[in-house]
């Protein structure tokens, strides 16, 4: 492909456009059907509603809510894996490290939920990874995430891409709008907007003074040479990596070698007129633009089609609305039945006519004065009277949403979960979100996607030796060294620049919930062997959420590295270094007296120890009740919200019923009345004869 004709290019993103453009537009009205203030009507259904009730009585946004707030609460963590070509487990921990921070730089919680929120409702959304300075003052790069907002007309992949991750494509385009002062600036010249096939905006207001520009990312494939060395790892190097190791292509270790293809990643900006500058070759071999894609398929000969859960539904939502709206037009705000009445009639009691529509009274009393002074029967009179259809519809709209949606009637769940064990309500749980489940998939194929263009990527961003800030799982920051020299061997520590790792991402419960179950995992091995608690003292303080812990956490762990209980494998690189100091005074003559002092001091330590482990175990014990009744209380007050929510609607359900039954008392009163009139005129008829 062409990459360096200005012409093909804009040809090419028409040509990727017009492959998506049915789907990018439903992503449009699923937008607008959920964010615009008339957006679940349809137009010619709302002008006939004209001068008449309206309502929106959303049940689609609630619906988005929830399953967000789910996949939201859930924690995905990435891990990297050391594979081969020297790679080592402690520089794999650093890497982790490393993401935790580009994580907590570019605050990228909140841009991958509100990306995937977009993906649950619509169907489609994206981020970008880039290399830049996350200080002004800093002299390295770093990788960070940024949002792209309205993806899904600002981001076109090649249109032959099949890979859910869109890895496999060749390129891809990225829209900007930008104010036309500033992208003139920008190119040194007038520049010309992309026509980039918007459709009729729904809003009425809106920048006015903008310019669409383009960005085009795209791979390009140069050949090179690996090389299969002969050592422990039997580690894979390339032309640049076999100088670095003081090797040669003649050199002995070397077993075997092949020609491969080696990706770089280059960008380059244009406008409709032409380009915007040279091309820069950037930090990745893949694609830094990561899609979002919910219910992702291919059919049709290589079409990619998408749906997000909003759009099945979105004809139930209109029904509901207009029969809901029509409800309320034949009840609430139906016009009253008049009652005709002879003023001979009411004689005596005109305020109670008056006044019959807004009397609480059970019964009302009236003077009928029949012609033959006979007594009527009493009666009942009828009130506003609903088309039964349009409830009977109302009713089927929400059935059929949530049938569509997969997802629970809230109250039943309730209803049933008052019944259930502990392990019956978990189990319902798990079903109910079986309709949902596509939904997190999707968010972590896209994490994990994420992960891997990071990992690729860092090889060349972090190339040099620094200080890089590392974060662990308990969100606790440090500084290390990364790509150093070790001194004494000449060895490298931390390299980033070499060896292979593999990562993957994992969903479940977020790191707090998971420290307080490795306490109550802890404290149930310790009832059947009380030594697993004392050789594990350090972690469980490390996993309580309290102040000072951290400082019980580190005072345990000194004790417990002196009775040997941690691995040599888990040591810190301080750790180590202490102990190689003690190793070499080893040989020292020891003072008696220092000796007995030291005994003493154990002693005492141990005394203290045991205190202090007593009460860390009732402290895990004390957290562990609290996070029980938490949750309790949570589903406590979700029960208690529900049931005044079916309160409210048993209560509107009551007016509705109330003005239905006046209106049918009117509707019989004014039968009575007509029947009244006739027996009056028989009567008449009668005496004239």
């Amino acid at each position: 492909m062409n990459y360096d004709d200005h012409a093909y290019i804009l040809k090419t993103l028409k040509s990727d456009q017009h492959a998506e453009e049915d789907l990018r537009e439903e992503v449009d009205e699923v937008i607008n059907f959920l964010n615009h203030p008339q957006g679940q009507w349809e137009d010619n259904v709302w002008s006939e509603f004209s001068g008449r009730p309206r309502y929106t009585f959303d049940q689609c946004n609630p619906a988005v809510g929830k399953v967000w707030a789910e996949m939201a609460a859930n924690e995905y963590s990435a891990s990297v894996q050391p594979v081969g070509d020297g790679a080592d487990e402690e520089t794999s921990n650093v890497i982790d490290g490393l993401f935790r921070n580009i994580y907590n730089l570019s605050s990228f919680e909140d841009i991958s939920t509100k990306a995937g929120k977009r993906m649950i409702s619509a169907g489609f959304a994206a981020w970008r990874v880039v290399s830049k300075f996350a200080d002004p003052k800093s002299f390295y790069q770093d990788l960070m995430v940024i949002p792209v907002n309205n993806a899904h007309r600002r981001v076109w992949f090649d249109a032959n891409a099949e890979m859910q991750t869109k890895e496999d494509a060749g390129h891809v385009f990225v829209l900007s709008n930008k104010p036309h002062h500033e992208a003139k600036e920008i190119a040194g010249r007038d520049v010309e907007s992309i026509d980039d096939n918007r459709t009729n905006s729904s809003y009425q207001y809106k920048p006015e003074d903008t310019i669409v520009l383009g960005e085009i990312l795209y791979k390009k494939r140069t050949k090179k040479t690996i090389y299969l060395i002969g050592d422990a790892e039997s580690s894979v190097l390339d032309e640049d990596q076999l100088e670095e190791n003081g090797l040669t292509p003649d050199s002995e270790l070397i077993l075997d070698s092949r020609e491969t293809e080696e990706v770089r990643i280059f960008s380059r900006k244009f406008d409709g007129r032409d380009w915007m500058g040279d091309e820069k070759e950037t930090a990745f071999s893949m694609l830094p633009i990561i899609p979002e894609y919910a219910n992702f398929d291919v059919n049709e000969d290589g079409k990619t089609t998408f749906k997000g859960m909003i759009r099945p539904v979105m004809d139930h939502q209109r029904v509901f609305n207009y029969a809901e709206s029509r409800k309320v037009e034949e009840s609430v705000l139906a016009a009253r039945k008049k009652l005709m009445v002879d003023n001979r009639v009411a004689d005596g009691y005109e305020a109670e006519f008056g006044n019959m529509n807004r009397d609480p009274r059970a019964a009302q009393l009236f003077n009928g004065k029949a012609a033959d002074n006979a007594k009527l029967p009493f009666f009942e009179t009828t009130g506003p009277a609903p088309n039964p259809a349009v409830s009977e519809i109302a009713d089927n709209m929400i059935r059929n949403m949530q049938l569509t949606l997969g997802l629970p009637n809230e109250m039943e769940n309730i209803n049933s979960t008052n019944k259930d064990s502990d392990f019956r309500f978990q189990t319902r749980t798990s079903m109910g979100q079986v309709g949902t489940f596509e939904y997190y998939r999707s968010h972590k194929v896209a994490l994990e996607h994420t992960a891997k263009v990071l990992l690729a990527a860092i090889p060349r961003v972090y190339d040099t030796e620094r200080k890089v800030r590392i974060v662990d799982e308990g969100n606790q920051s440090s500084e290390v060294t990364i790509n150093g020299i070790d001194q004494a061997t000449g060895a490298k520590t931390n390299s980033l620049t070499s060896g292979r790792y593999d990562v993957v991402v994992n969903m479940g419960k977020d790191f707090e919930s998971r420290q307080a179950d490795a306490n109550t995992a802890i404290l149930e091995l310790g009832s059947v062997n009380p030594e697993v608690v004392m050789r594990n003292t350090d972690i469980i303080a490390s996993n309580i959420k309290a102040p000072g812990m951290r400082t019980v956490a580190d005072r345990e762990r000194v004790v417990a590295m002196k009775n040997g209980y941690i691995p040599e494998e888990q040591w810190t690189d301080d750790e180590k270094e202490k102990a190689e100091i003690a190793k070499q005074q080893q040989g020292q003559q020891p003072d008696p007296n220092a000796l007995i002092a030291q005994a003493q001091v154990e002693v005492a330590q141990a005394e203290t120890a045991k205190v202090q482990t007593q009460l860390l175990i009732e402290q895990a014990k004390l957290e562990q009740r609290q996070l029980e009744n938490q949750g309790k209380a949570m589903k406590e007050g979700f029960e208690l919200e529900m049931k005044q929510k079916q309160q409210e609607i048993d209560e509107l359900k009551t007016l509705i019923d109330g003005a239905k039954t006046i209106a049918e008392t009117e509707q019989i009163n004014a039968q009575s009345q007509e029947l009244l009139k006739q027996q009056q005129l028989i009567n008449q008829q009668q005496a004239e004869i």
